[in-house]
């Protein structure tokens, strides 16, 4: 296990006193600084994806940011056995320490610093250790989720958090409830309106956002239900819709996260920065189309090393540019997903050991393979013939494979 990586690795163990559930941290020294340099000023998002990631289900976690180019950059992962609040707490306390431990490390020996700018990281790094509270992200962008929001202030009791706009919007359409899934047609709870209604009732609601205090919230919420009295009436669509806002929006835990309160002045939940945290469900796309290609993955190690050794580096090495996925990178992950199943490149040798064969020399076996059963395959010699079809296959195909495969597409190891 490397340190400089993985932290918070903990096995699950179910007879240990206390039991252990499973857990692994993903963060290397230019993600660390990537978050010292970016959370201060364009804050965090932190989203937890469950879909094709590994055959447990175990939840990935994951905290990003964007650079100054609004482009999403990753801080840290975690895989963990659920996403509670103790759990998410847990990953984002030893995250937060790991944050400060770096700064005190590079404010030291300036050498460490990997990013381009060094003299930003150390100026950030010194900034958090400056302060009495140590790193303070500027803010934080979730979806409704009950427990990030608990885990976000257990760590850091006065955080700016609020819920991506995005999701907030498609949760009311939905007529999503708190106490989980959406009101189902039937449910005489659920508001019935028209497309035209709803598009006036979320006019009247981004209306609603701008609301600053909670001395003005009474007067707002006012105006939105005479604005929605007006849309629906003033019978039970009217009330069905009251009730469910009362219900799931209205109350003063969840008002804060998603309307203007407690942000400066100068700025609204609007701003480029808090208003989505779409970038970071786009990078789990990323992972599952491009890292993944598009296969539910199985082993959980392998996923730690994919994130470890390839998402990570990718965003380190690589300032992606395209509007769409790379084709060259596509073809290179495909690659590498079909050397990981060759036949022969992990074989055990004896117990608890493994020979792993050279990439370069499986890929080729395997390819020579494929070509000469393609020319044996594409052999007919006639019921006269004294030829030797395999033998004069095999020398064919080494010909052909040396100059297309060899010389052409597999690069130097």
């Amino acid at each position: 296990m490397n340190p400089t990586k993985v932290y918070l690795f903990e096995c699950h163990d179910p007879k240990a006193k206390p039991p252990t559930k499973f857990s692994v941290a993903i963060a290397d020294q230019f993600e660390l600084e990537t978050l010292i340099l970016y959370s201060g000023t364009n804050g965090l998002c932190m989203d937890s994806s469950w879909r094709h990631k590994n055959e447990n289900r175990a939840p990935l976690t994951m905290v990003a940011t964007v650079n100054n180019e609004e482009h999403f950059v990753p801080g840290a992962a975690y895989l963990s056995e659920d996403v509670k609040t103790e759990t998410l707490a847990r990953f984002l306390q030893e995250t937060k320490n790991r944050v400060e431990e770096y700064c005190r490390a590079v404010v030291k020996d300036p050498t460490l610093i990997q990013h381009d700018n060094p003299a930003a990281v150390l100026e950030a790094a010194q900034s958090i250790l400056d302060n009495p509270m140590g790193w303070i992200p500027k803010w934080f962008m979730i979806d409704k989720d009950l427990a990030s929001v608990k885990a976000i202030l257990e760590v850091w009791p006065d955080a700016i958090i609020r819920i991506c706009q995005f999701h907030v919007i498609q949760a009311i359409l939905r007529w999503h409830t708190d106490s989980g899934g959406n009101l189902e047609e039937g449910d005489n709870r659920r508001p019935r309106l028209s497309h035209h209604e709803k598009r006036q009732m979320l006019v009247a609601f981004r209306s609603l956002q701008r609301c600053r205090s909670a001395d003005a919230w009474d007067q707002a919420t006012q105006l939105f239900l005479a604005t929605l009295r007006t849309i629906a009436g003033d019978g039970a669509k009217f009330r069905a819709v009251k009730n469910y806002f009362e219900s799931n929006w209205f109350t003063p835990f969840w008002r804060r996260l998603w309307t203007d309160m407690g942000l400066p002045l100068s700025m609204t939940r609007d701003a480029a920065m808090l208003n989505t945290n779409n970038w970071i469900e786009r990078a789990f796309k990323t992972i599952d189309q491009t890292f993944l290609d598009c296969r539910a993955n199985k082993r959980m190690d392998r996923l730690v090393i994919i994130l470890a050794e390839e998402f990570f580096p990718f965003y380190r090495v690589w300032e992606p540019k395209d509007p769409t996925r790379n084709a060259d990178l596509i073809k290179d992950v495909r690659h590498a997903h079909r050397l990981w199943s060759t036949p022969g490149m992990v074989q055990e040798t004896e117990d608890d050991l493994w020979a792993v064969a050279s990439f370069r020399d499986a890929v080729v076996a395997a390819e020579f393979d494929k070509v000469m059963k393609n020319m044996i395959d594409d052999e007919d010699p006639g019921p006269d013939s004294e030829a030797e079809p395999e033998a004069e296959a095999y020398e064919d195909a080494e010909q052909i494979f040396h100059n297309q495969f060899i010389l052409e597409d597999v690069p130097p190891m």
